[in-house]
C-alpha cells in the first residue's frame, strides 16, 4: 500500500497489513508473506483515516511469484450496499443536481469545512450561453419555442421553465423575450463568415459525421416528433438496457416517447408548427448556417460549459458537416441535397403571435436572466438568498409543481404559484427528495473541489464511456480487435503522464497517437487541467515530474540494439521518429515510439511490456517475456527482462 494516512486491510476477515501512517515516497507498505485468495469472491475491507494535513491518498497493489507488483483491476473488484454508502450516494445526487442546475448563479455558497478553495465544485463556475448576438446565431421562431419548453426540444436540457403557468400568458412572455434576444445581432463577424463560407459538401458531411465519431453521442436517426433534431447515423434500440449494478453506464440514454410531459410545451396541448408541416424540430430551424459552421469549429467560443467538445475540425470539413445538419435529406435518398440552404425557414412566431422587444427587455430583468447569461444592456441581478436557506422552503422544483418532502419534515407545497419568479425544473419526486436532504444535510460540500469526484462526473456526462471502455464496461469497439478502437480509459490516470494528457485533453497537441482511427479525440478544453488531475487522483496518485528522467546514453546504445534489427524486432512495427516502420500492411496502426516517453508513466510501460494481454486483451502486441522474468535473448544482461526493458526506456528517451 502507498499513500498517506492510517490504514488497515483486511481480507476474508483476517488482518493482514495495519500502518498507523503509510511510509512517505514510493516504498510501499507490504504484508508480512503471502496472503491466500480462496477461488471465487474474497471479502476485503480497507479502513482508512486521512492525514491531519496535507492530501489524502491511498493506493492498493499485489503481486505473486510471476507479476510484478500491479493495482487492483477495478473488474475484479465488486462492493455490497450498506446504509452509509447509500447516504452518501444520495446527498451526492442532490449536489450533483443542485450544481448541473446553476442554483448558485443566484444564490451564493458559504464555505464550509475542510472547503479548498472558495471556488467550490468546478461546476459552479458553470454559466449559460452567452446571449449577447444571439440573434445572429438562432432563429427567432426557435427561442420562442425553446423559451416556452426546453425540454421539449432537448430532454437532456439544463434551462428551467420560467415563464408564466398561463398558457396563454407564456406564450405572449415567449415572443416578447425571443424578439428582445433576436434584435441582439451581435457585432456582425458572423455575416462576415457567411460571405465567405467555403465550398460545402452534404454527402461529404454525411461522410465526416460518421467518421469523427459524431453517432456515439447523436445517434443516427431523426428523433420523433418534438425532440431535438440531430440526424442519427447508428440507430438505437427501442429500450436502453438497464445500467449494470456497479461501474460506467453504457452509451447516453434515449430520449422519451413522444407525449410524455416533457414533451410538451407547459399548458399546451400540442408543439407549435414547426418547418416543412411535420412538427418535426430540425437544426436548420434552429441555427443559421454560419453561425452552425461557426459553432461546429469553436463550441466554446459562446458556451464555455458546453456539453458539446471540440472535435479539430478543418473549415472545409465543418461547411460539409453544417450542409448534411441543415439541409433535408430527398425522399429516398442516402444523402441529402447539396449545398447549404440559401433560404431560411419563416421566422413568423407560432400563432401569429407578435413579440415586443421593451417588453422582453423587462421580462430579461424580470426572470434575472442575467444571473446566467451574459446579455448586453444591464447588468447581472443581485444575489438571492444564500443556497442553504433554501432548505425547507416552499418552491416548485418540479415543472408540474409536484410537492416534496424533505428527510424528517412536512411536505413542501408543488403550487408554482407560491413563488411565481422560482425556475422551475423537470426533477421527478426522486430528484426532488435527493436536493432538498442535500439542502438541509450537505450544501456546504459545495464548497469543496475534488478533482477525482468531478472527473468521474466529467467522464459520464461528456459521453466519454458511448466511444472508451472502462472497468470491463465495452465502449465502441471495433469488431478486429483493440488496437483498432478508442483506447480503454481503465488504466488513463495511471498510464500517462500529468503534462501530456492535459495538452491532449485540450486539442493542444499536433501528434495524434493513434492516426489510423478514423474517430477522433475531441478538444475539452475549457476544463483539461482539473480533468487530467481527476484521474490521476482516481489512481491514488499526484501529478507526474514536470521533467522526464534523465538518458543514460551506455543503457541507450543497448536499448537501441534491442528494439532495431532482428533482436526483439520492435522497428517492423513501430515508427521511431522520422524512420517509419519497416513492416508491411498494418505497421501504421501502431504507435510512434518518440511519443512513449512523452505520454507514459514508467511503472505502466514496465507492467503492459512485462504482459500486454494482460492489460489489453486481444492487442497484437506480442509477449517477450516468461514466466520466470526472462526474454529469450540471454546475452543482453543476461536475460532479465526488467534490466532490457530499462535500457529500451533511455533509448526511447533519444527519439523525443
Amino acid at each position: 500500500m502507498r499513500g498517506s494516512g492510517a490504514v488497515r486491510l483486511s481480507v476474508s476477515g483476517e488482518v493482514v497489513l495495519e500502518r498507523e501512517s503509510l511510509p512517505a515516497g514510493e516504498a510501499p507498505a507490504s504484508t508480512d508473506g503471502e496472503v491466500r485468495l480462496n477461488k471465487g469472491l474474497n471479502p476485503i475491507e480497507l479502513v482508512y483515516r486521512s492525514p491531519a494535513s496535507g492530501d489524502a491518498s491511498v493506493r492498493v497493489s499485489w503481486s505473486n511469484d510471476y507479476l510484478p507488483e500491479e493495482p487492483l483491476p477495478p473488474a475484479s473488484l465488486r462492493h455490497a450496499g450498506t446504509p452509509a454508502l447509500e447516504l452518501s450516494r444520495a446527498r451526492r445526487a442532490g449536489r450533483d443536481l443542485v450544481a448541473g442546475a446553476m442554483c448558485v448563479r443566484c444564490h451564493a455558497v458559504a464555505a464550509g469545512p475542510g472547503a479548498e478553495s472558495a471556488a467550490g465544485m468546478p461546476e459552479l463556475e458553470a454559466a449559460g450561453p452567452d446571449l449577447d448576438g444571439v440573434g445572429a446565431r438562432l432563429r427567432r421562431a426557435w427561442l420562442e419555442r425553446w423559451l416556452l419548453d426546453p425540454r421539449s426540444l432537448r430532454p437532456e436540457a439544463r434551462m428551467p421553465q420560467v415563464l408564466s403557468t398561463d398558457a396563454a400568458e407564456a406564450r405572449q412572455q415567449a415572443a416578447d423575450l425571443a424578439a428582445y434576444l433576436a434584435a441582439a445581432g451581435g457585432d456582425g463577424s458572423l455575416a462576415e463568415a457567411a460571405g465567405a463560407m467555403p465550398a460545402a459538401s452534404g454527402a461529404d458531411g454525411r461522410r465526416i459525421y460518421a467518421e469523427i465519431g459524431c453517432a456515439a453521442c447523436h445517434g443516427d436517426q431523426m428523433y420523433p416528433p418534438g425532440i431535438d433534431p440531430a440526424p442519427r447515423l447508428i440507430a438505437s434500440s427501442e429500450e436502453d438496457p438497464a445500467p449494470p449494478a456497479s461501474g460506467p453506464p453504457g452509451p447516453p440514454a434515449s430520449p422519451p416517447a413522444p407525449g410524455t410531459a416533457r414533451d410538451r410545451p407547459l399548458g399546451a396541448p400540442a408543439s407549435p408548427p414547426a418547418s416543412d408541416g411535420d412538427g418535426i424540430p430540425r437544426l436548420r430551424d434552429k441555427w443559421r448556417p454560419a453561425a452552425l459552421l461557426a459553432y461546429l469549429l469553436d463550441p466554446a467560443r459562446f458556451d464555455p460549459w458546453s456539453r458539446m467538445p471540440r472535435t479539430a475540425l478543418e473549415p472545409g470539413e465543418a461547411a460539409s458537416l453544417a450542409a448534411y445538419l441543415l439541409t433535408p435529406a430527398p425522399a429516398g435518398s442516402a444523402a441529402p441535397a447539396d449545398p447549404l440552404p440559401e433560404t431560411a425557414p419563416p421566422e413568423t412566431a407560432p400563432a401569429a403571435i407578435q413579440g415586443d422587444p421593451e417588453r422582453g427587455r423587462r421580462l430579461a430583468d424580470e426572470f434575472r436572466c442575467r444571473g446566467c447569461h451574459a446579455l448586453a444592456g444591464g447588468e447581472p441581478p443581485p444575489p438571492a438568498q444564500p443556497i442553504g436557506a433554501l432548505a425547507g422552503a416552499a418552491l416548485p422544483w418540479t415543472v408540474g409543481g409536484a410537492a416534496s418532502t424533505p428527510p424528517g419534515g412536512a411536505a413542501i407545497p408543488g403550487d408554482p404559484a407560491a413563488a411565481p419568479n422560482h425556475p422551475r425544473y423537470d426533477f421527478d419526486a426522486p430528484e426532488t427528495a435527493a436536493i432538498e436532504r442535500f439542502l438541509a444535510e450537505d450544501a456546504a460540500s459545495l464548497a469543496r473541489r475534488v478533482p477525482a469526484e468531478f472527473a468521474e462526473r466529467q467522464v459520464r456526462s461528456s459521453g466519454c464511456l458511448a466511444c472508451h471502455a472502462r472497468d470491463g464496461v465495452a465502449g465502441a469497439a471495433d469488431e478486429s480487435g483493440p488496437d483498432h478502437s478508442p483506447p480503454d480509459l481503465t488504466w488513463a490516470g495511471e498510464k500517462l503522464r500529468s503534462d501530456w494528457l492535459e495538452d491532449y485533453v485540450a486539442g493542444r497537441l499536433p501528434d495524434r497517437p493513434r492516426p489510423h482511427l478514423r474517430v477522433r479525440m475531441p478538444a475539452f478544453g475549457a476544463h483539461s487541467g482539473i480533468l487530467a488531475a481527476g484521474l490521476h487522483h482516481q489512481h491514488g496518485l499526484p501529478a507526474s515530474p514536470p521533467t522526464v528522467e534523465p538518458v543514460d546514453s551506455e543503457l541507450a546504445a543497448i536499448g537501441r540494439d534491442l528494439i532495431r534489427g532482428d533482436r526483439l524486432g520492435c522497428h517492423a512495427c513501430h515508427a521511431l521518429g522520422d524512420e517509419p516502420a519497416l513492416g508491411g500492411e498494418g505497421s501504421e496502426e501502431t504507435i510512434d515510439f518518440a511519443l512513449a516517453r512523452r505520454r507514459l508513466r514508467r511503472p505502466y510501460f514496465d507492467r503492459f511490456l512485462r504482459d500486454p494481454q494482460r492489460i489489453l486483451p486481444g492487442t497484437k502486441m506480442p509477449q517477450f517475456v516468461d514466466e520466470d522474468g526472462y526474454t529469450g535473448l540471454y546475452d543482453v544482461f543476461d536475460g532479465e527482462a526488467a534490466r532490457q526493458f530499462d535500457a529500451i526506456w533511455h533509448y526511447l528517451g533519444t527519439l523525443d
